[in-house]
């Protein structure tokens, strides 16, 4: 299977634009506004360019075609004059981008149709990926309202520079916290509408299912979401005491769809709870559609507002998080493991069974996060 690649659907004129505004941010180097606009306009660039994403242009195979026959005609006038190839922002990536083509790095696909905002979103990978538009403010921002993704425009830019760092927090047992502290940011909750939840042992204690997941669900769900958009969520834990006695599903399926009705009574969700082998996953990880989160101590963490253990909790976008490469890896490889267990599972509707077999999954058995592994 291939690795897990993100989507991205990018207006020609936003480039134009963002390339623009790059090189006014790199002439006031003073202004701090600007330093922070050039950095993350750094990152969107090597995120256009990188091999690990899918990338759709919305231009015409003419546009395209002109651009490089342009940028061609000059690289033959400079060779010829013995100069130094003099390109624009905008020609240099469009030379990078045709230069990654020519070397395999088949990332690029032409989409001449434009893409509207509207239930279209609900086709193919659309709520799965990422929006670099040209549209105005209004309707990139209800856009990411309605439908749980990203959309940025020219004009908020800005407004996403949290996506290009980390953010997380350091626990030492018996300290007095929360998931909502944990994972606090001013721009939380992170557009998303899509959930996977892999750890062993969140579910295996009723009394903390409550305590951990409302606050932690809380920091992660988006606070609305169009009517037409089901939000999926789908929990992998061993349901499996210390002694190996297998806990019943259903009670638990019943418990968790009572905190989402409580933490966002305005979403429709489809929940999906996979009872899987204790050896299947071993690192605590959530995803979403724009997030990864990590815990060593797990996600069933507190109890009576205190930690249970010593630990850390890091969360990052891992496509715009571009000074680490690995981040990537960690959240393909996380969704590609998920994926396959989820394929595997047994998907039977009796619930006598849920004790007979390792792989069981009970509930609405759709996650898109898992679906569109290609």
């Amino acid at each position: 299977m291939e690795r897990y690649r993100q989507t991205i659907y990018c207006d020609i004129d936003f480039l134009k634009s963002l390339l623009s505004k790059q090189q006014d941010a790199e002439s006031s180097s003073l202004d701090i506004a600007h330093i922070d606009y050039n950095e993350i306009a750094v990152n969107m660039r090597n995120l256009i360019l990188c091999s690990d994403v899918k990338l759709y242009m919305n231009m015409s195979h003419e546009e395209y075609d002109k651009i490089q026959s342009e940028i061609h005609k000059k690289r033959l006038k400079a060779a010829k004059k013995g100069k130094e190839l003099e390109l624009s922002s905008f020609e240099r990536l469009m030379f990078d981008m045709e230069m990654r083509q020519q070397n395999n790095v088949s990332h690029l696909h032409i989409n001449p149709q434009k893409v509207h905002y509207d239930d279209t979103l609900l086709q193919g990978n659309f709520l799965n990926a990422i929006f670099f538009s040209c549209e105005s403010k209004e309707t990139c921002e209800k856009a990411m309202k309605d439908y749980g993704v990203i959309v940025v425009c020219p004009e908020t830019i800005e407004d996403f520079q949290y996506l290009i760092f980390d953010q997380g927090a350091a626990i030492r047992k018996s300290e007095e916290s929360d998931w909502g502290k944990c994972l606090s940011c001013e721009n939380a909750p992170i557009p998303c509408n899509s959930l996977i939840v892999v750890d062993n042992y969140v579910l295996n204690d009723s009394d903390k299912m409550e305590e951990n997941l409302n606050p932690l669900l809380d920091s992660i769900l988006p606070k609305s979401l169009k009517q037409s958009v089901t939000f999926q969520l789908t929990i992998f834990a061993t349901l499996k005491n210390d002694k190996g006695i297998d806990y019943e599903i259903e009670g638990r399926y019943t418990k968790i769809k009572e905190i989402l009705e409580k933490v966002r009574p305005g979403i429709s969700f489809s929940l999906s709870i996979l009872k899987c082998q204790k050896d299947t996953f071993h690192d605590r990880s959530i995803a979403s559609n724009n997030l990864f989160i990590g815990c060593g101590g797990g996600f069933d963490l507190f109890k009576n507002g205190k930690s249970q253990k010593t630990t850390t909790v890091f969360a990052f976008h891992p496509f715009f998080y571009m000074h680490s490469k690995w981040s990537r890896k960690a959240y393909s490889d996380l969704l590609n493991d998920a994926s396959e267990v989820f394929k595997r599972a047994n998907t039977l509707d009796n619930l006598d069974m849920q004790y007979r077999i390792t792989n069981y999954v009970y509930g609405v058995k759709q996650n898109r996060l898992l679906e569109q592994m290609v």
